[in-house]
């Protein structure tokens, strides 16, 4: 299912470029956050990006973990999601579209 669950974010990560780089190991993945995929530009930490979209996970029902300061203190934004090991491919699917809506409405909200 760690596999699944890293594909339906790569694949998500096609329709949202502030999704950088994708890794993790098993049910544990994490995802840059970035302004601009190629050069990994990060956001300004005061837009508190990954906060804003794990709030908004929050209100579709689900607990992923934010990070902010990831490049030394200053700026930088990183998602964990980390489901139960009993996790379903319909519960990945869920996972997938709540974080998209999530994604979506803070982009909008944030105008980019």
């Amino acid at each position: 299912m760690g596999d699944y669950l890293k594909e339906k974010m790569v694949e998500l990560s096609k329709k949202h470029p502030i999704m950088g780089d994708i890794r993790g190991r098993g049910l544990m993945v994490g995802i840059e956050i970035v302004k601009d995929r190629k050069t990994k530009e990060p956001f300004e930490a005061k837009l508190k990006f990954a906060h804003k979209i794990q709030d908004v996970c929050l209100d579709e029902n689900m607990i992923i973990e934010a990070s902010s300061g990831c490049n030394r203190g200053q700026s930088g934004d990183a998602l964990v999601i980390s489901p139960a090991f009993v996790i379903t491919k319909e519960e990945v699917d869920k996972i997938a579209d709540r974080l998209d809506k999530a994604i979506s409405k803070v982009e909008k909200e944030l105008n980019i």
